[in-house]
């Protein structure tokens, strides 16, 4: 232990002054009686005329003395020296997504990963700030930039978990411009790990550290549920579910299926260790509204257990292909259920009204002023939003493409073979979904509020026409493009806001969640934003006018997201292609922990029995 003020300890003198009245004598005075028999004890003691006597122990004494000394010791500011983060500055980010609800650590990772930041808060030094940072789909500052350790141990207290993915690259970048003009910063990177390869670059000055949290990646679940009519029967559904095993060993469970909540079809499931696992319903009660894929046994995360799907009534399609001569995507479009196809030659564009269609196919052809709408491209020209090199790149073979994705649904991409492929670069709104090594295949985004789907190659310059997979793709990428009916509130993603639209007599909006609360909105004229979205399940929208229901729709939040599902922890981060190992070289320095708050309320129970002691002997 060490002192700050030690000058303070001067103030131990008082001991004695303490001591000294009680050795003091009362001073009394002489005064005549008539009987002296009754103060004949006073009177010797008066005799003695000696201003001291001798010291007689008391509890008041000791208590007074111990309180002088406690009050010094505060005074003089005492110390422990412990060894602190050697930082002005620290941001913590805490990964609130649906993985961190694993219960391989008790009660869940992430109540494990706010005990290991409350381990980092306590460990600052009392002059150091920091941010806490909760990542989910979003980042979300829980304190702002210069909290002190108080202030983010409170608002670690009132953090909660998520059923959102990850948007860690977001979260860093954030973190890194609050560490701006901090000479001695950290980042405390707390999470399982269940995100992509950061793309960020930290700077030098800056040192990253990762707190993995989790155990086990034994977890099952599902990771597709769609539903697509039956072209023979629009009137009836077909339901697709995958699930996956993501534990290292093999694992068996039972898949069911539910309509407006009764069973109506089940399979037995077999998995391999990281295997998957497809499965089709075709006898899906006509007229459900809302279905349930359901997998019996529990597991670590209950949340990718369960997934729904609200089957909306389709409406008309009008399609507008626009090409020189293209069988292969008009036969395609032919065979979708419930869609108008019309087709033009790209010198007939022009002559056109595009406000009457919902959906465009355009190969080999881009107007200069593209439609507001929706669009599948194949063998795009250059543009200035799309980068085409003037090299075409010969037998491309498929080296990559992402199964999971619905517009690969039932999709054998592996197959394709190409002759020559256009050397397109994925623009910054677009995610390449196929590749040849660095050569994307097929790319899917949103180009300024137009969702497009882009083949950059001729279909007669590959098989791809020829296969069973093509029109399968097709149907995916027109469901994927097709435009939502007003009507219908589309399934968000956990933690998404919900704009719902309110009839024009509609003058009172209420919304079920999950877990049966209920919040209730008044519309204003225009559309109602609904962000509390962070349950998994079903919500119940009910339209009022004037108290009594004149609409209810129902939506569905899942958690579907395989990057959450996958629940292996990691033990390293990739940012920017710099590893970083777990809690790798966290500065330590030696720092003061000062107790003198607690000194003084031992002063304080010091006064309280002293006041009892002496209340109890005058008693």
């Amino acid at each position: 232990m060490s002192l700050a003020a030690p000058v303070a300890l001067g103030f131990a003198a008082l001991v004695p002054a303490v001591i000294l009245l009680y050795l003091l004598k009362v001073r009394r005075h002489d005064l005549d009686v008539s009987s002296t028999f009754l103060w004949e004890q006073l009177r010797r003691d008066v005799a003695a005329h000696e201003p001291w006597q001798r010291l007689k122990m008391s509890i008041l004494l000791l208590i007074q003395v111990a309180l002088v000394l406690l009050l010094t010791l505060g005074i003089a500011r005492p110390f422990f020296r412990v060894q602190a983060q050697a930082s002005d500055n620290v941001v913590i980010l805490l990964d609130a997504s649906g993985s961190m609800q694993a219960t391989d650590v008790r009660p869940n990772r992430f109540a494990a990963a706010v005990a290991a930041a409350r381990e980092i808060v306590n460990r600052l030094s009392d002059n150091a700030t920091g941010t806490v940072i909760r990542v989910a789909n979003h980042p979300q500052i829980l304190q702002q930039a210069g909290a002190n350790k108080t202030q983010m141990a409170a608002a670690l207290d009132a953090a909660t978990v998520s059923n959102a993915t990850t948007n860690m690259d977001e979260a860093l970048q954030l973190a890194l411009s609050l560490n701006q003009g901090q000479l001695h910063s950290q980042i405390f990177i707390i999470s399982d790990g269940a995100f992509p390869t950061l793309h960020e670059t930290v700077p030098a000055t800056v040192a990253v550290h990762f707190i993995p949290i989790g155990t086990s990646g034994r977890n099952m679940g599902i990771t597709i549920f769609s539903a697509r009519q039956d072209p023979t029967a629009p009137q009836r559904q077909h339901l697709f579910v995958q699930v996956r095993n993501f534990g290292p060993a093999a694992a068996g469970n039972l898949l069911s299926l539910y309509a407006d909540g009764k069973l109506f079809g089940s399979s037995p499931l077999q998995l391999p260790a990281g295997g998957q696992v497809n499965k089709v319903f075709d006898n899906v009660p006509v007229g459900a509204k809302v279905v349930e894929a359901h997998l019996r046994d529990p597991d670590i995360l209950a949340a990718d257990n369960s997934a729904w799907l609200v089957l909306n009534r389709p409406t008309s399609l009008k399609v507008l292909l626009v090409t020189p001569d293209n069988v292969f995507m008009e036969k395609a479009i032919n065979l979708l259920p419930d869609v108008e196809a019309f087709k033009v030659a790209p010198n007939q564009y022009a002559n056109i009204d595009p406000g009457q269609y919902n959906l465009f196919v355009f190969d080999g052809f881009l107007p200069a002023k593209l439609p507001n709408a929706n669009m599948l491209i194949l063998n795009p020209p250059a543009t200035n939003w799309l980068s085409i090199g003037p090299t075409l790149v010969a037998h491309p073979r498929v080296t990559s493409y992402q199964q999971d994705d619905p517009l690969l649904a039932y999709v054998q991409f592996s197959d394709v073979q190409f002759q020559v492929v256009k050397n397109v670069t994925a623009p910054s709104w677009a995610s390449v979904l196929a590749q040849s090594g660095d050569t994307p295949l097929l790319l899917e985004g949103d180009n300024e509020g137009r969702k497009m789907v882009i083949l950059p190659f001729d279909l007669h310059a590959s098989n791809f026409g020829l296969l069973t997979s093509f029109p399968i793709f097709v149907a995916n990428a027109v469901q994927y493009l097709s435009p939502a009916d007003p009507n219908d509130i589309s399934s968000p993603a956990a933690g998404d806001t919900v704009l719902l639209q309110p009839l024009p007599q509609v003058d009172e909006l209420d919304v079920r969640r999950p877990n049966g609360a209920v919040e209730s909105f008044q519309p204003r004229g225009g559309p109602v934003a609904f962000s509390d979205t962070a349950a998994v399940g079903l919500y119940r929208v009910t339209q009022k006018a004037k108290g009594q229901t004149v609409a209810q729709q129902v939506f569905a939040i899942n958690q579907t997201s395989a990057a959450e599902s996958n629940l292996a922890p990691g033990r390293t981060l990739d940012i920017g292609g710099a590893v970083v190992q777990r809690n790798t070289a966290v500065q330590w320095t030696p720092a003061r922990r000062e107790f003198w708050p607690w000194v003084l309320v031992a002063c304080l129970g010091l006064l309280t029995l002293e006041w009892y002691w002496y209340h109890r002997r005058a008693s």
